[in-house]
């Protein structure tokens, strides 16, 4: 697959979702301040969350990074005069099925993405002070897994190998540790604020895959 396929493909990808995403914000923000679950913290003392560490924030940035980082150089390589050689240093060659497989994915990965933030437009940090109500999404990929947006980066490491056959992506999985420790604080922090509320949803979803009876938590 040329670098313009995958340049294009990338660009028409994430343009469409981006547009379509601007079309349905007024939408999807209604629907979610009208359907998000409130969690109201309560109101006796509760423990403050650990003390964030520092290679937790910079794994998490690396597995982001590696996929932007990615989609940058073909970009680059299809659009700008000068950059047309630099995807040929780090790609190896992959059988086309395996590259037409991983486009396939790349675009479901894109609509996954743009699913998590039409039910999630209200996203904030989990960081953010006790004493401010807290919207849980609960719809659309929230209401299988705990995590889908850390869930779609981190498997995008492995799709864009596949894709394009640069390496680069591949690195993105350095920081899988950092994304699961990053998860579990947030986890951590949500269950001190609204202990009875948040372990109600704990119990019907998975982390990063979906919780079926047979499956223990990831």
């Amino acid at each position: 697959m040329t670098t313009s396929i995958i340049a294009a493909t990338i660009a028409v990808t994430y343009g469409a979702l981006f547009a379509l995403w601007l079309v349905t914000l007024p939408l999807s923000r209604h629907f979610f301040y009208k359907n998000a679950q409130v969690l109201e913290p309560r109101p006796e003392p509760s423990p403050a969350p650990r003390r964030k560490q520092w290679w937790i924030g910079a794994g998490t940035l690396w597995v982001f990074l590696a996929n932007i980082a990615t989609m940058a150089m073909f970009l680059l390589a299809a659009f700008l005069p000068g950059w047309e050689d630099l995807p040929a240093r780090v790609r190896t060659s992959l059988p086309a099925e395996v590259q037409a497989i991983g486009a396939i994915l790349f675009m479901g990965n894109g609509i996954w993405g743009w699913l998590v933030l039409v039910f999630n437009p209200g996203y904030t940090p989990f960081f953010q002070k006790k004493n401010r109500r807290i919207l849980l999404a609960t719809q659309g990929p929230y209401a299988v897994i705990r995590h889908p947006r850390y869930a779609s980066e981190a498997s995008l490491n492995i799709i864009l190998f596949l894709f394009t056959g640069a390496w680069i992506p591949l690195l993105g999985v350095l920081g899988w540790a950092a994304i699961r420790a990053q998860a579990i604080r947030e986890e951590e922090f949500l269950l001190s604020a609204a202990p009875e509320t948040y372990s109600r949803y704990i119990g019907r979803t998975g982390r990063f895959l979906p919780r079926w009876k047979f499956r223990k938590e990831a």
